[in-house]
């Protein structure tokens, strides 16, 4: 996996935009986490939406995961 790789994807967008703040700055990393990658590759396939939505969908995916409302609290009621 490459940022190249995940740019030719549809894994960039200009509010996540890989090759401005990675490939440019030649980042050392290898792009981006892969289990992630494919999950939101998924939604993107799935539901036939850009990649910043299903950035979206998967955030808040996780976060409810966590017990995390799409707010950023915690439903925990300590």
């Amino acid at each position: 996996s490459s940022w190249l790789d995940d740019i030719s994807k549809g894994l960039n967008s200009s509010t996540f935009n890989i090759f401005k703040d990675n490939l440019v700055k030649n980042d050392s990393r290898q792009g981006l986490d892969d289990i992630s990658k494919q999950k939101i590759l998924t939604i993107m396939q799935e539901q036939k939406i850009s990649f910043d939505d299903a950035r979206l969908v998967y955030t808040r995916h996780l976060m409810n995961e966590n017990d995390i409302d799409e707010n950023g609290i915690p439903k925990d009621p300590k």
